[in-house]
């Protein structure tokens, strides 16, 4: 992880970043949220959360400038 200085040394001898995953209470309110407010017609976000009817949630598993780019030529697309 580039902000906290975290490193290793890969298979190669390179320095190399790890990719982190949080499993605590963001992921826990963003299921609770998902759960309480969603149904068989799909997930509504309340007002006070989201101004808008769809909302992006990019998941960064690669380039962020490409998934950023993407992300937002659908957004576009939505407009």
């Amino acid at each position: 992880m580039k902000e906290f200085d975290v490193a290793y040394q890969d298979s190669t001898g390179q320095q190399a970043y790890p990719f982190y995953t949080s499993w605590g209470a963001s992921t826990r309110l963003l299921g609770a949220l998902i759960s309480s407010h969603s149904d068989n017609h799909g997930l509504v976000i309340p007002p006070r959360m989201s101004e808008y009817m769809a909302t992006l949630l990019p998941l960064y598993m690669g380039d962020k400038a490409i998934i950023d780019s993407y992300s937002d030529t659908i957004a576009e697309a939505l407009l």
